[in-house]
């Protein structure tokens, strides 16, 4: 049986592209300094609150957790680069 993955509730969507390739970087390797998961569409980050966040993100990460906290969100979803098709000489 296929499950399908749905967005929860309470969840900021940003657009694909908003935030910087260091910061992509950062939550790909797991690094960007926030609780996050990885799902079919994307890392979804929980919104942590305020006391309990160090504040250690990429600024461009920590200015959208800031607005999801101002638009009372409990998750940030920041969708997946896409794969960049391996180069190959044998094209």
């Amino acid at each position: 049986m296929k499950h399908q993955w749905t967005v929860p509730p309470r969840t900021l969507e940003i657009k694909q592209g908003m935030l910087d390739a260091w910061s992509m970087l950062l939550l790909s390797e797991d690094a960007a300094a926030c609780v996050q998961i990885e799902t079919p569409a994307g890392y979804l980050i929980r919104v942590l609150p305020i006391e309990q966040d160090f504040g250690d993100q990429p600024d461009e990460l920590k200015d959208f957790i800031t607005e999801a906290r101002r638009l009372r969100k409990d998750w940030l979803l920041v969708p997946m680069t896409p794969a960049r098709e391996p180069f190959s000489l044998m094209q």
